[in-house]
């Protein structure tokens, strides 16, 4: 399953493609099966487009994988999953790189939005769980302790005045502080 949720059938890659791996190449043919550990372009039926290595027909080694709602994958794939070090550029700016298991964000990793938020820090299962930092443009900053993409636990803020705040949150809401 990829970030957006869309899951491709085992057999998406027994599709008529475009090869591009020897120069001079451009015809269009179908495929029983895709040869192993070749650097390819393949455009889908679903409107999907991927460049970059297989393995058993399936994505596997570094590639570049564009969605249909105009997500952008790039980085380490297997077997037909985001799996090891990846950057998903969505379309209206978001941009996460880091790590990744089985399709899902898991490990550490800096997601950026276009208004200057950013998040680094430990992830689990898509979401920020255990330390990390968010900041924003107007200079405000939140470290500590997440749990399922909320604070929660001990943490440190900073606001937009300058005031630094040490304190404890629970479920995304602060319970208690010290100036």
């Amino acid at each position: 399953m990829f970030e957006d949720e869309t899951q491709y059938p085992d057999n998406m890659f027994h599709t008529e493609t475009v090869d591009t791996a020897h120069q001079g190449s451009s015809d269009t043919h179908q495929v029983a099966a895709w040869p192993d550990e070749r650097n390819s372009t393949h455009h889908f039926p679903s409107g999907a487009f991927y460049q970059g290595q297989l393995v058993g027909g399936r994505m596997c080694g570094h590639g570049t994988l564009k969605l249909p709602n105009g997500k952008v994958y790039t980085g380490d794939f297997v077997n037909n999953n985001f799996h090891g070090e990846g950057t998903l550029r969505c379309p209206k700016g978001e941009v996460f790189t880091g790590q990744w298991v089985q399709g899902k964000k898991q490990g550490r990793g800096v997601c950026s939005w276009p208004d200057g938020f950013v998040l680094e820090g430990a992830y689990v299962e898509n979401e920020v769980h255990g330390q990390a930092r968010v900041s924003s443009p107007d200079g405000s900053w939140f470290k500590g302790r997440f749990e399922r993409g909320k604070r929660h636990g001990e943490g440190q803020a900073r606001t937009k005045d300058g005031d630094i705040i040490n304190g404890i949150w629970a479920n995304g809401e602060q319970v208690s502080s010290q100036l």
